[in-house]
């Protein structure tokens, strides 16, 4: 499986009248997400998100392009947000969806943290919550989002990483992990098209079923991707398989040091410790990076 988890933003066609408005720090159009967004044109505006930690719970109506400088470098984190209303990103339309058919499109960044939104009772989402409309992912990383009960009256908790309400995803040459949700899809609940290509979806739970996917019957394909020790049944519902996948209960040639899972322990692996020096990584970090250094792990 080749599976590349690029530092740098994928190109995207878009409209040809679309403006870029860029995100960072300092020197930029705006200094957090949600404030670009905002400003931000009705269709395809492309929104470049710099180096950083970015602590938001971003939402949105608008058919957008958000872009960040790769997984390893540009992280959106959700573990700040109040109670009930804390997914990293909500995408949504009326019933009807967008006028265009362009797709809304994530790409080269991390999504982690987020512990979903509660309606009626049915907390949604951990890192994502769709609904109505077209979503592409592309080079993402959706890791250790966990949706719990919020209290008596909390009757469900769907979609750990991604969840999909008569949307149509696409995710792609990504990395689902690490993600929760206490009853329905760890990684994914889908209710609407989903397809799956090269992506690793590992290491989620559904405590009640589906611990990569869960598919309302619902029409999803996969092709080319590894799912793998994630709890049963790692896939619940019916799936077209398009080849090329490994779907095993247990995870093999795990590397503990391929931080950007490329498959590989390399520079790759050094660069991204050392970029996020202390937060996350420590001196164990570099030293089992140094420890496992050529491994090949895919």
């Amino acid at each position: 499986m080749k599976l590349f988890l690029l530092s740098s933003g994928l190109a995207v066609a878009s409209t040809t009248f679309a403006d870029t408005i860029t995100v960072c720090k300092f020197g930029c159009d705006h200094s957090n997400i949600q404030a670009a967004i905002d400003a931000a044109a009705e269709e395809g505006d492309v929104i470049e998100i710099g180096a950083g930690i970015w602590r938001e719970n971003l939402s949105t109506r608008k058919q957008l392009i958000l872009r960040g400088l790769g997984p390893d470098l540009t992280i959106i984190d959700g573990s700040d947000g109040p109670a009930g209303w804390s997914t990293c990103l909500i995408v949504s339309e009326d019933f009807d969806g967008w006028q265009t058919s362009d797709r809304f499109h994530v790409e080269s960044l991390t999504l982690r943290g987020g512990s979903g939104s509660e309606i009626f009772g049915l907390v949604r989402g951990g890192g994502v919550y769709i609904e109505f409309v077209p979503v592409t992912f592309s080079n993402v990383v959706i890791e250790d989002c966990s949706i719990e009960r919020l209290g008596e009256f909390t009757v469900e908790g769907i979609g750990g990483a991604i969840c999909n309400f008569y949307g149509d995803v696409s995710v792609e040459s990504s990395v689902l992990r690490n993600n929760s949700a206490f009853t329905l899809g760890g990684a994914i609940f889908t209710e609407g098209p989903l397809q799956i290509f090269d992506t690793i979806i590992e290491g989620n739970i559904g405590e009640v079923e589906g611990g990569a996917v869960f598919s309302n019957d619902s029409p999803v394909s996969i092709e080319q991707s590894t799912i793998c020790d994630n709890s049963t049944r790692q896939i619940f519902g019916s799936f077209v398989d398009n080849g090329g996948n490994i779907i095993t209960e247990e995870c093999s040639s795990y590397c503990p040091a391929d931080y950007n899972l490329n498959g590989h322990v390399d520079l790759e692996d050094l660069l991204e410790v050392i970029s996020n020096w202390t937060d996350p990584y420590t001196i164990s970090d570099l030293l089992l990076v140094i420890s496992e250094w050529g491994a090949t792990c895919l």
